[in-house]
């Protein structure tokens, strides 16, 4: 089952046994606790079977005479998949190299396009430096999950209107106190996958029981309004369930409730605790680590020496159409 925030609190209470009336851990500790569990221990876990969990992509317009361009702020470890300069048309695309530091001297002239880049702190560095705004960046990375806030900091669909340019959504928690106009959203899927549907979409206006956005910025490639009834909003990289697969919820609750016993001094009940979060973990990696059973993926070095023998990988290069 989907867990939400306030099932994930109530998991670990009676994990731990912790009376009703005790008040070491509140609420809101437990929520902690949880975010913590959730970003240093379960999203390394799944990112270790390298299955393209949390895959996203930005994008990015590329301005004349701009080379520095910031890596996205919901990028895990702020570290990147891949970049593609998208060109013109829309529709080709370029595979940028990643470059040394020593080959800047190599780039000391603009061009119309990029053809590599340098990581600058946390920005990308494009060489040469773009003097035109032609084409734009895709920035492939691993989306961090949003942080969990109980249910009553977000708010439920039920009902959704579109009309010009402008999508209502009827919703059934008051928001004003904590959302205003010009704010960002999320709208997050109430199924599985838990996923978000539209991300930092802009508030343009809300009441006690609406919020409205430019439907644009709300709608999938097939020009439909992504976000239906049931889903929720949420402030910008807020989410009242946690975006992992769902065999992980149960086991999040049982890593916090490890937390709660090792914090209380229960180290008669932690072993035992222990042994069920190693066999949980064991047995949500395998439900994960393969996730097309048979199509395995095959570990290919593109760029490597054998990727260019043939005349059309020669041709070829780097385009990629």
């Amino acid at each position: 089952m989907i867990y939400l925030t306030e099932d994930l609190v109530a998991s670990v209470k009676r994990r731990t046994l912790a009376p009703t009336s005790q008040k070491t851990f509140q609420d809101a500790d437990i929520i902690a606790l949880l975010n913590e569990e959730l970003e240093l221990k379960i999203v390394p876990a799944i990112l270790s079977v390298r299955e393209d969990y949390f895959l996203n992509r930005a994008a990015t317009n590329i301005a004349a005479n701009v080379e520095l361009y910031p890596i996205p702020e919901r990028a895990i470890g702020n570290a990147l998949k891949n970049i593609f300069y998208v060109l013109s048309d829309g529709i080709s695309k370029m595979d940028l190299q990643r470059l040394q530091l020593a080959d800047v001297v190599d780039y000391g002239q603009t061009a119309s396009s990029p053809s590599g880049y340098i990581l600058q702190g946390d920005y990308i560095r494009l060489l040469p430096q773009p003097n035109t705004t032609t084409g734009s960046l895709e920035v492939w990375h691993l989306q961090r999950p949003s942080q969990l806030v109980p249910t009553t900091s977000v708010c439920a669909i039920t009902a959704v209107t579109s009309l010009a340019g402008t999508t209502t959504f009827t919703v059934d928690t008051d928001l004003t106190g904590t959302i205003s106009v010009g704010d960002s959203v999320d709208f997050l899927n109430s199924d599985s996958p838990v996923m978000l549907s539209s991300r930092d979409v802009v508030v343009t206006a809300i009441t006690v029981s609406s919020i409205a956005v430019a439907t644009a910025d709300v709608t999938d490639d097939s020009g439909a309004v992504s976000a239906s009834i049931g889903d929720y909003v949420c402030a910008a990289r807020h989410a009242n369930i946690p975006m992992v697969p769902q065999e992980f919820h149960p086991l999040l609750a049982e890593m916090a409730a490890a937390r709660i016993m090792q914090a209380l001094g229960h180290n008669d009940k932690l072993q035992a605790v222990n042994v069920s979060i190693a066999e949980m973990k064991d047995a949500a990696m395998k439900m994960i680590s393969t996730r097309v059973e048979d199509d395995p993926r095959a570990i290919v070095n593109r760029r490597g020496i054998f990727s260019f023998t043939s005349g059309a990988n020669m041709a070829r290069g780097r385009w990629r159409y």
